[in-house]
């Protein structure tokens, strides 16, 4: 069930204040749809940060010095600099729980808490009708972001634009936000380490993709500068046969020395050692997709008994992760689909009707690899507890929509004994002739375990949206399977009453 509650007429500026335990700073923010601008100050001289998550691109400006500097939304310097785009990062990692609504700075707001393994990590408050985030809280840190004196209006599209006349950046280094551990805090909980034998520091840990091919899922750690540092990391992962990737390594935050890039298939591993003259402060592990590695790094020096150790304790660890069968072990190939169904035929004609749907399942199975995502049988309905079919795509201001639809061809994930289904989704609405009003991402999380596997998958969709003028509109839902690449689109047309 999806129940998100979205405004496209909240296009609006703002004061934005950073605060730390000791110390806070204040900005100004510019919000229009799917792209905002923040202007703050650093170290005595104006940034300017422009987001456009269309493009999923960030540029940094430095109007004193005309230049700027371009990365993704999700450059781990992004991620560090900017808690917006670093509480969306999030949200693909960790699912924020909704715990209520409460009115923040005079708007309407859905109370959100992120935990992992127990530990509450950040509060997020999320206006209603702005579609934006008031207020976050990291609770690792102390630190928070709030939006203040919030004046709506329309806004002139050149703010959300490079201006002219300006360079790219030379140096490699970026202005840092006040709120620059949002990221950092995130990724340190799931950070493990401990120290074995004297002088080495020894930390070892596990990086699961958990986004679409062209996504990077990645975790952050700090290593000694000043010491020789050795990386090694092995494919593991139960769900596809190799692991693509990369490591990066950064003498600060802001400059890149070094970037490894590996593709490797199960069991393989690879190994780097870096002398202490590279200077590496943080070492970052990127993972394409849904693949995984483990990893290992160690610092000082490692005695021959120690290092012989320390590989077969990997290799052991390696071969007890859990595998995960492919489901050509339950399933037949194409080839057999004919027969199970002559099979399920056969049986029906004796009187087994059991058997005959039995072999029909079996049937099904045996092609469902090879069934691209599909959102089929898609109705609007007057509620989602009778299913009664809406006759018309007709609807009030505000009057909630909902669309009651089946899934075909999502990815069986097999964990040991059981099947795992992993469904998001991405919610654009449009005008008549097809241009974008507004977006949000990931605004459905589904995570689904049986122990057979379930190919009959139905999800009921609930928007309520405000701020749209009467007239005839589209509504755009794509169905992303975030246990493969396969992605389905389901568009919707519907008509706002004057």
């Amino acid at each position: 069930m999806l129940s998100y509650a979205v405004s496209f007429a909240g296009h609006f500026k703002a004061d934005v204040i950073f605060s730390e335990p000791n110390q806070s700073s204040a900005g100004k923010i510019y919000v229009k749809g799917s792209r905002y601008r923040m202007e703050h100050k650093e170290d005595g001289q104006n940034v300017v940060i422009i987001v456009n998550r269309d493009t999923g691109i960030t540029r940094v400006l430095l109007p004193s010095k005309k230049a700027y500097l371009v990365m993704q939304n999700t450059d781990p310097r992004s991620l560090m600099n900017n808690p917006f785009e670093s509480i969306k990062y999030t949200e693909t990692r960790i699912k924020p729980k909704k715990t209520g609504s409460e009115t923040v700075n005079g708007y309407k707001c859905d109370k959100y808490v992120f935990v992992d393994n127990g530990t509450k990590l950040i509060t997020e408050w999320v206006s209603t009708s702005l579609g934006f985030p008031i207020k976050m809280i990291n609770h690792s840190s102390n630190n928070s972001v709030e939006i203040k004196s919030i004046k709506e209006g329309a806004l002139n599209s050149a703010l959300f634009e490079l201006p002219s006349g300006y360079s790219t950046m030379k140096t490699g280094r970026t202005p840092k936000s006040a709120t620059s551990q949002e990221a950092s805090t995130q990724t340190q909980a799931v950070q493990k380490e401990c120290t074995r034998a004297q002088n080495t520091q020894f930390q070892e840990f596990r990086v699961e993709g958990k986004g679409r091919e062209t996504d990077v899922s990645s975790i952050e750690k700090t290593v000694n500068p000043d010491e020789k540092l050795v990386i090694r990391i092995t494919a593991d992962c139960p769900v596809r046969p190799e692991s693509k990737g990369k490591v990066s390594l950064y003498q600060d935050i802001y400059k890149k020395v070094q970037e490894m890039q590996f593709t490797l298939k199960n069991g393989e591993s690879k190994t780097w050692e870096l002398p202490d003259e590279k200077q590496v402060k943080y070492t970052i592990f990127g993972i394409y997709g849904t693949g995984s590695i483990m990893v290992s790094m160690h610092q000082g020096k490692l005695e021959a008994k120690q290092k012989v150790a320390l590989a077969k304790e990997m290799k052991q660890k390696s071969a007890k992760q859990e595998s995960t069968p492919s489901l050509s072990k339950l399933r037949m190939s194409p080839s057999s689909f004919s027969t199970l169904l002559h099979n399920a035929e056969r049986s029906y004609s004796n009187g087994d009707t059991a058997s005959a749907v039995l072999d029909l399942r079996k049937a099904t199975l045996s092609v469902w690899d090879s069934v691209p995502l599909k959102v089929v049988n898609a109705v609007l309905v007057k509620d989602t507890s009778t299913y009664t079919p809406k006759p018309d795509n007709v609807y009030k201001p505000g009057e909630p929509i909902y669309i009651h639809c089946e899934i075909l061809g999502h990815k069986l994930k097999r964990v040991g004994n059981v099947y795992h289904v992993g469904l998001g989704a991405d919610f654009v609405v449009m005008s008549e002739d097809g241009t974008v009003l507004g977006r949000k991402e990931n605004v459905l999380t589904i995570e689904k375990s049986t122990p057979l596997p379930n190919t009959e998958f139905y999800i009921d969709l609930t928007y309520t949206i405000s701020g749209l003028a009467g007239g005839t509109y589209k509504i755009k839902t794509t169905i992303h399977d975030r246990n493969s690449s396969k992605s389905a689109t389901l568009l919707t047309p519907i008509k706002i009453e004057e």
